[in-house]
């Protein structure tokens, strides 16, 4: 049977077709692995594996508000960030979304039955988000999708960009979502984020996930703040 998978981090294909285990650059993991606090942390949780899960993820919440200095009812817990993407698309149910390109392929994948347009992000730019997706965004979009650091440039857009592109979706009615996953990777990651936006600004949706940084990505941990409760 044929697969088609788009996200990246399919090690079994490449195991049945060339029978060895790949280094795999199709996924951005921490290359230094699991901290150590991490793995102590899924040793301990085993025990508790004969439970399900707390449904409403309330301990999660409450450490992820803390941490970030907002109120847990801001925060909404998913099987990883890609899970997350396929439950706000159900929600928020965009006709119409604008992209930049290249960019994430999940968002495209999640957006089932949406009219997508892209904001092509060009060579002689060094593929970097300039001021010209500010003319891009129109009253003709539901959502706009920004990822920041992007992936697979590994381009940051500056703060003070986003937020223009904010208050632009702002004034036409969209919701802007920027994914925030790889923040953790920037060297003044504070100085970049949105969360100081979130409670002044209920159509802005920051997507974030421990996949990248913890090396976990089989143990699927993502999230999204929101002051839109």
């Amino acid at each position: 049977m044929a697969y088609s998978y788009c996200h990246g981090g399919d090690i079994e294909t490449f195991v049945n077709e060339f029978g060895v285990q790949p280094i795999d650059l199709s996924a951005n993991i921490n290359p230094f692995g699991v901290p150590e606090a991490v793995r102590a942390a899924m040793h301990r949780a085993v025990d508790e594996c004969a439970h399900y899960p707390d449904p409403f993820c309330r301990a999660a919440r409450q450490a992820v508000a803390e941490a970030e200095g907002i109120t847990a009812d801001m925060v909404y817990c998913g099987n990883g960030a890609a899970d997350v993407l396929d439950r706000l698309a159900a929600v928020l149910r965009p006709k119409r979304v604008l992209l930049t390109a290249p960019t994430f392929a999940e968002y495209e994948r999640t957006l089932t039955g949406a009219e997508i347009d892209f904001h092509m992000l060009r060579e002689s730019e060094d593929f970097a988000v300039t001021e010209r997706l500010l003319s891009d965004i129109s009253s003709k979009y539901d959502a706009v999708y920004l990822c920041n650091p992007n992936n697979p440039t590994g381009l940051l857009t500056p703060k003070g960009l986003v937020k223009k592109g904010m208050e632009r979706c702002a004034e036409v009615g969209a919701r802007l979502l920027v994914d925030e996953c790889f923040h953790d990777f920037l060297c003044e990651p504070e100085r970049s984020v949105l969360t100081d936006q979130l409670a002044d600004n209920p159509h802005l949706i920051l997507l974030r996930s421990f996949t990248k940084m913890y090396a976990m990505p089989g143990i699927r941990l993502g999230y999204c703040l929101s002051s839109d409760r």
